[in-house]
């Protein structure tokens, strides 16, 4: 009885554990992720090379009502912006090469809105082959919506009233922390086990 209880244990320890050990995605991503309004500010564009082949473009969207946007200078690429109405539209670097399995990244500065909002960066990006991954797509709490192999979720900022007061919680940013009541789950198993194993055995007399 003790050993098919230490068996069922570890079979729902295991089971509780797998998404724990499940890698996070690597996606594209933009800090800081919280901003405050009317703000000068530099943002750091980081982008993974998942294939088997050298990353060569990167281009960035600009959302509305962010101004002032001044690319810094990056070795080994060229930039380009494009604009529309005395406003910035897009950044792109082009000519350099980010080697598989790597990531870099892209610096820009750069004033928010004046008003809180989710400023929403959508970025494309072009490998040696001319296969462009468009990371366009509204990210979700399932890493496997909306995601495609050509595709994957936006990275937003959001800017809010004061940086003293705490941000709402936004439910589309995925961390890298285990759940609380699953590792308190996991502990209540583990627990009941031992005490049940130093269990006094009665012997009939």
């Amino acid at each position: 009885m003790k050993h098919l209880l230490i068996y069922l244990s570890a079979f729902l320890l295991w089971m509780l554990l797998i998404p724990i050990l499940q890698p996070v995605d690597a996606h594209i991503s933009i800090t800081p992720h919280e901003v405050g309004i009317g703000t000068s500010q530099t943002f750091i564009l980081s982008v993974p090379n998942e294939k088997d082949i050298p990353t060569t473009g990167i281009k960035l969207l600009i959302p509305k009502n962010v101004k002032h946007i001044t690319p810094t200078v990056k070795s080994g690429w060229q930039i380009t912006t494009t604009s529309a109405d005395d406003t910035t539209t897009s950044i792109e670097w082009t000519g350099g090469s980010i080697p598989t399995q790597q990531r870099d990244e892209f610096s820009f500065s750069a004033r928010t809105p004046d008003k809180t909002a989710t400023l929403i960066w959508k970025t494309y990006q072009t490998y040696e082959n001319g296969t462009v991954i468009s990371w366009d797509k509204q990210p979700t709490t399932d890493s496997h919506d909306e995601e495609g192999e050509n595709s994957g979720p936006y990275a937003t900022t959001l800017i809010i009233d004061d940086l003293r007061l705490p941000a709402p919680h936004n439910v589309s940013e995925k961390t890298a922390l285990p759940d609380v009541p699953l590792i308190l789950s996991i502990l209540a198993i583990i627990l009941a086990t031992i005490s049940f194993l130093k269990k006094p055995t009665q012997h009939r007399s």
